[in-house]
């Protein structure tokens, strides 16, 4: 079944090129039967956001299913709008997403000026979400911007129970169902907050997307419309990735 992936990442690692080029991201589609993919820029959540920015605008292209989050930074929030009027008007740009460096927890009152500034682009925000202390900041973010659509990369890791209380609490916030390999998560976000709130995601290149697929085929309550809503329904319409 054709997937839309909204967590890669372009970068190497210490195991895999796969994401390090355009030709190799479309070689990575195609193996996988992924129908297209949101980027986010591994140099730019980890040091150099312009120019993490740059990268990703030399091979995002929607005709070919490459879409890509901008990239934005609390501890530089004029530099952070100034990337968000580049690029958030170009259809390949679907969302922005906060750099965490080291793990960093961002706080509401950090992240207050952009994503206010998101608001006028009608488009997601993202955050990595690796631990509880996570979960907990883009909570207190979700409730004070309840019209912006926000997207839990990583579910949370393995505080993912706590993520879909998070969903559940405040209908803003999609999940991502990368990080945590837990067999019942799915089922348990699935009886909590249903399909319509979880997108497909991998983490693509340090896991590959069957390890995924794996969870919603093992995942006994959902229906065939609901795993393709999960495949590629849902994130289409979040992204609008086929317009």
């Amino acid at each position: 079944m054709p997937k839309i992936d909204c967590c890669t990442y372009v970068g190497p690692t210490p195991f895999s090129e796969d994401m390090t080029s355009k030709s190799r991201i479309v070689e990575s589609m195609k193996r996988f039967d992924l129908e297209a993919v949101v980027l986010v820029s591994a140099l730019g959540i980890e040091c150099d956001m312009i120019n993490g920015n740059k990268q990703l605008k030399q091979i995002v292209n929607a005709d070919e299913g490459i879409f890509a989050y901008v990239t934005v930074n609390a501890d530089f929030p004029e530099q952070s709008i100034e990337q968000q009027r580049a690029y958030l008007n170009r259809s390949e740009f679907v969302g922005a997403v906060f750099a965490q460096p080291m793990g960093r927890v961002l706080a509401l009152e950090e992240v207050r000026e952009i994503t206010n500034a998101q608001r006028r682009y009608g488009k997601p925000l993202a955050f990595e979400t690796k631990n509880l202390d996570d979960v907990i900041s883009v909570r207190a973010i979700a409730a004070e911007f309840p019209t912006m659509q926000i997207v839990m990369l990583g579910m949370g890791g393995d505080a993912w129970r706590s993520a879909v209380e998070a969903a559940k609490k405040h209908v803003n916030i999609h999940l991502d169902i990368s990080g945590s390999r837990d067999a019942d998560k799915i089922s348990h976000a699935y009886s909590t907050i249903a399909a319509r709130r979880l997108l497909f995601g991998s983490g693509m290149p340090f896991a590959e997307p069957p390890l995924y697929e794996v969870l919603i085929a093992e995942s006994k309550v959902l229906t065939t419309n609901d795993r393709n809503r999960v495949f590629r329904q849902n994130a289409a319409a979040l992204f609008h990735t086929n317009e």
